[in-house]
């Protein structure tokens, strides 16, 4: 019987059913992390970038140069002709004085150089930091700044969030040809690899440290304040342990015996992994299983991960990991605590990428690994945020990532008046809120829409509770199952017709 036809009965699909789990039971399940995993990823390639000009990017690319799309620049390919592609190795490529230029427009082209987007009133040289937005910037982002001054000498600074490179500029008083435009991107693209491999070297360290806490840290107890608030069960999660814990010699992690502490030592240590005993310990993966990095849950619900640990694109699963393989979609949420509760709803392992900025890179990977199960985003919905700042980051991303894998997504629809703002009250512009011009009222009414943003909070904070949730995940989810399930089972009866028509052909004859 279909998934779908279960929950009109109010039933829960039999082959998904997710038997109740014992704490003696979490305790055998608790999985060993290694570290073969991490030492064994190669690092970066090493690319040797060219500085080719615009005119004479066919005959580089004869040569056996490639573009690199995110470094905007040439680099020697493997089957490359090294004596051929010397001409355009940075520094041998001659620069010629273009005819006189303005500081501003020199100032521009170096900007376009590290990938900013110049347009409107940009480049302001009043000395002062400018935020501009960089190519890769989805709406509302300015993952770029400047400072560029007029005074004396023209000089200024420009850095690229997005990619980690920045630039020292100084006015030349003379456009750039193309020959110096190309030797700026192959600068440029340099020091954006070298920038990745300090990058991969500190997040293998960051994750050695991390597997070898997970490995000595005690399973999370049931009655973790934690996860009775949330009304979770703690699944694989560990406790960090008391600060008394007797670490290897080699291992930068320090651990404090309260936040009050661990504080001071994250000051007094900036080249050290801090954590706090008895916090939560959730470990995150990518899609081959191998541990990069750690989230901690406060007793209180504050989050916090470990520094220059490598979180783009992992997750945590709830629920066994392999079984996540079984599972009949990918369910994706933003936190542990609302995939716990969708898991526990659904009868089957869930994911969770553990913010909105997350989703996509997770839902990109898990497609690429299961490209034949439907995925569902089960985002947050901001509205407190939008009432504020004018922008709902969770339902923006949720769809954003649902769009990219070809997916569905959900959002919980709370009771009447719980995510609403209260219509007596002044309406909250973004200008007030960022500038913190809000009354006590608006304050609280703001408070009160931010404990109705995702499923969890459906299932214990809203009125609706498991019922509500259990009526609007499960009726979407395996709705969603049982089309895809319709779709193969076409595709299939299609196939079979055609390998019978030769058959027939051939009995004719």
């Amino acid at each position: 019987m279909a998934g779908q036809n279960f929950w009109r009965l109010g039933l829960t699909t039999p082959k998904w059913e997710k038997p109740a789990v014992t704490a003696e039971k979490d305790e055998l399940k608790v999985a060993t992390f290694t570290e073969s995993q991490v030492k064994n990823q190669k690092p970066a390639q090493e690319r040797h970038y060219l500085a080719v000009p615009y005119g004479e990017r066919a005959a580089a690319k004869a040569s056996g140069a490639i573009w690199d799309k995110a470094a905007k620049s040439w680099y020697v390919g493997p089957d490359g002709d090294r004596a051929k592609l010397e001409r355009w190795k940075p520094g041998n490529v001659l620069n010629q004085q273009g005819p006189a230029m303005q500081p501003e427009d020199e100032f521009a082209e170096a900007l376009r150089s590290l990938g900013c987007v110049v347009d409107g009133q940009h480049p302001i040289m009043d000395g002062a930091k400018h935020r501009i937005v960089v190519e890769g910037d989805k709406s509302r982002e300015r993952s770029g700044f400047y400072v560029g001054h007029l005074d004396g000498h023209p000089a200024g600074y420009i850095k690229n969030n997005r990619t980690g490179v920045d630039m020292k500029w100084k006015s030349k008083g003379y456009a750039l040809d193309p020959e110096e435009k190309a030797q700026l991107q192959a600068e440029a693209a340099i020091k954006l690899r070298e920038r990745e491999g300090v990058l991969q070297a500190k997040q293998k360290a960051v994750a050695v440290d991390i597997i070898a806490l997970l490995n000595i840290s005690a399973p999370a107890p049931a009655d973790h304040p934690y996860l009775q608030s949330k009304q979770v069960r703690p699944g694989d999660l560990r406790i960090v342990p008391p600060a008394t814990t007797v670490l290897p010699d080699v291992s930068t992690i320090i651990i404090g015996k309260d936040w009050k502490e661990s504080s001071a030592l994250r000051e007094a240590n900036p080249d050290k992994l801090v954590f706090t005993a008895g916090d939560l310990f959730v470990p995150a993966y990518d899609v081959k299983g191998t541990v990069w990095t750690a989230q901690t849950i406060q007793s209180s619900g504050r989050k916090m991960f470990a520094k220059d640990g490598r979180k783009e694109g992992c997750f945590h699963v709830i629920g066994d990991f392999d079984a996540l393989a079984k599972a009949p979609a990918i369910v994706i949420a933003e936190g542990f605590a609302t995939a716990g509760s969708l898991s526990e709803t659904l009868g089957f392992p869930t994911v969770s990428a553990f913010d909105s900025g997350n989703l996509v890179l997770v839902a990109k990977a898990l497609h690429e690994m299961f490209p034949d199960k439907p995925i569902v985003i089960a985002g947050d919905d901001d509205k407190h945020l939008e009432s504020t700042q004018g922008y709902n980051p969770g339902r923006s991303k949720a769809n954003e990532a649902a769009k990219a894998v070809g997916g569905k997504v959900l959002l919980p629809i709370f009771s009447t008046g719980e995510q609403a703002y209260p219509e007596n009250l002044e309406p909250v512009t973004p200008t007030k809120a960022r500038a913190g011009d809000l009354s006590d009222e608006q304050k609280e009414a703001i408070a009160k829409m931010k404990s109705f943003t995702d499923f969890n909070d459906l299932a214990t904070k809203s009125v609706l509770g498991k019922e509500g949730i259990e009526r609007q995940v499960r009726s979407v989810v395996f709705s969603v199952i049982d089309k895809h399930q319709a779709r193969i089972e076409q595709q299939q009866e299609h196939v079979q017709q055609q390998e019978q028509r030769p058959r027939r052909a051939a009995k004719i004859g």
